[in-house]
C-alpha cells in the first residue's frame, strides 16, 4: 500500500486542474490527480482535427492572464496549450501522475482514509475523492441490426479524424449537435460524394461569427467576460434566481437560432440554454454547416436509424440511404460504472437527460458521502464556462474542511469564496 493522500483527484481536464490548483494555493499537503493520459486535457488529443470549444474563454481561475493570450472560442491545440501552460503556472507537475488510469475506485479504506483507488500506481487511500473525468466521457452508440452486413465504414464522432479518407465516398452523419454538423460540414468540404445529416429530434443553430460579434459587444459594456461568470457562479441550479435569469438570456440568444426548419431541422419550444440544461441537448455554435444545408451540400434527413443494409443506413420510415461511411454522432455518456461499483447509489435523474446524475448539493458534494466530489458535473447559469469554478470551489472547500485554507491565501482574480 502506498502512502495515503488527503485528496485523490481523478482527471486533469479543466475542473481536475482548477481543483489542483486550488489544492496547491492554499498548501494541502497531499494530494495527486489520476491522468489515464500523456498530459492535462489528455481527452482533448483523441477528438476529430477541427473541433473547438464551443463557448467562449473557458479561463481557468487564478491563471496569472494566461486566458488573454487566447482566443474567445480555443481550438484543440490551444486548448491543450492552455491546460499546459495553467499546469506549469501553478507548479502542479509533481501531483499530475500520468499515464495512471484509475481502475476502481471504492469506499471500503480506514476510518481517516476512507477512499481506496486502485491504479496503474498500485493502491491509494485518501481521505476526499474528487471525480473529474466529466459528464461526457465515453462514446454512446445504439445497438443497430445489420451492421457486420454493411461493407461500408461505421465510426463513432470520437473517432472521426477528418476527411482524406472520405473523398469520394457517400457519407451518413447520423446526429445534429455541435460534433455532428462539425463533421458532416468536413466531410462536405473534403471531398465526399454527398453527405447527408441525419436528424430526428429538435436542435438550435446558431452562427457562430453572431453570436462571437454579439459577445464581444456585451463584454465591451462591461455585460460578458470571465469576470461576469464569477458573479453568475453563485446562481445555483434549480433556484427561481436560476431559471429567470436562464430564461432571460435566452428571450436574447434565441434571436440568433437560425430558422432551418424548411431543409427538416426544426428549433426547440425551449430557448438554447434552458433545451441544454434541461434535456442535454446543446445547440450548434455552427461554423459553417448552416450555409452548406441551404446550399444543398448537406441534405438533411428527418428519422431513426432502423439498421444497416449491405449498401447503407436502413431507416424506421422503411427508406434506405445509400451509405460508404456512416459517422455515428450519437453522444457520450459519463461510464462512471467502470471503476465505481457503487455507481447506481450515488446517481439521480436529472430531468430530460438520457442517464442519471450523481445525486449533489447542487455544489458538487455528493449528498450520499460528504467527502466524495463531482467537480465540473453541476449546470451553471453560463454552462461550461463555470468549469474551472466548480474545480477551484471544490479545492477550497475541501482545504478549508483539512484546515489548510486561510482567507489570506485567496487570489486577487478570485476575489472571495466563489459560491457566495
Amino acid at each position: 500500500m502506498n502512502e495515503p493522500l488527503d485528496v485523490a483527484v481523478v482527471g486533469a481536464g479543466f475542473c481536475g486542474l482548477a481543483t489542483a490548483a486550488a489544492l496547491k494555493t492554499y498548501a494541502t499537503p497531499s494530494f495527486a490527480v489520476f491522468e489515464a493520459g500523456g498530459g492535462p486535457g489528455h481527452f482533448w488529443t483523441g477528438n476529430y482535427d477541427r473541433i473547438h470549444l464551443h463557448s467562449p474563454w473557458h479561463d481557468l481561475p487564478a491563471d496569472g492572464g494566461l486566458g488573454a493570450s487566447f482566443p474567445m472560442f480555443k481550438a484543440r491545440a490551444e486548448v491543450l496549450r492552455y491546460l499546459g501552460a495553467y499546469a506549469e503556472h501553478h507548479a502542479l507537475t509533481p501531483h499530475i501522475w500520468t499515464q495512471t488510469p484509475v481502475t476502481q475506485l471504492s469506499r471500503d479504506g480506514s476510518e481517516r482514509h476512507p477512499w481506496r483507488i486502485v491504479s496503474a500506481k498500485g493502491e491509494h487511500l485518501a481521505r476526499h475523492l474528487v471525480v473529474a473525468t466529466g459528464a461526457l466521457r465515453v462514446p454512446w452508440e445504439p445497438e443497430l441490426a445489420g451492421r457486420k452486413d454493411f461493407t461500408g465504414v461505421v465510426t463513432h464522432s470520437r473517432a472521426y479524424r477528418n476527411a482524406k479518407p472520405y473523398a469520394g465516398k457517400r457519407a451518413v452523419v447520423v446526429g445534429s449537435g455541435n460534433s455532428a454538423a462539425e463533421i458532416a460540414l468536413d466531410l462536405a468540404q473534403g471531398g465526399a460524394s454527398s453527405v447527408t445529416l441525419l436528424v430526428k429530434g429538435p436542435r438550435h443553430f446558431m452562427k457562430l461569427g453572431a453570436m462571437t460579434r454579439m459577445i464581444q459587444f456585451a463584454k465591451l459594456f462591461g455585460m460578458a467576460g470571465p469576470k461576469q461568470v464569477r458573479r453568475a457562479h453563485p446562481i445555483t441550479w434549480g433556484s427561481d434566481a436560476y431559471w429567470d435569469k436562464l430564461r432571460a438570456f435566452d428571450k436574447m440568444t434565441r434571436l440568433f437560432s437560425q430558422d432551418l426548419r424548411a431543409f427538416g431541422i426544426h428549433p426547440p419550444e425551449r430557448g438554447p440554454s434552458e433545451e441544454g440544461m434541461v434535456a442535454g441537448r446543446i445547440g450548434v455554435m455552427d461554423v459553417g454547416a448552416i450555409a452548406a444545408i441551404r446550399s444543398g451540400a448537406i441534405e438533411v434527413r428527418r428519422g431513426h436509424v432502423a439498421g444497416f443494409t449491405a449498401d447503407g443506413v436502413g431507416l424506421d420510415s422503411g427508406g434506405e440511404l445509400p451509405a460508404d461511411l456512416a459517422v455515428l454522432a450519437t453522444g457520450f455518456r459519463h461510464g462512471l460504472g467502470a471503476f465505481l461499483p457503487e455507481v447506481d447509489a450515488l446517481l439521480e435523474p436529472r430531468l430530460e437527460w438520457p442517464e442519471p446524475m450523481p445525486a449533489t448539493d447542487h455544489r458538487c458534494r455528493s449528498t450520499i458521502h460528504s467527502d466524495l466530489w463531482f467537480a465540473g458535473w453541476e449546470l451553471g447559469l453560463l454552462g461550461g464556462l463555470h468549469w474551472g469554478l466548480w474545480g477551484w470551489e471544490v479545492g477550497e472547500k475541501i482545504a478549508t474542511e483539512l484546515g489548510t485554507f486561510r482567507a489570506s491565501m485567496r487570489p486577487p482574480d478570485i476575489g472571495a469564496e466563489p459560491w457566495r
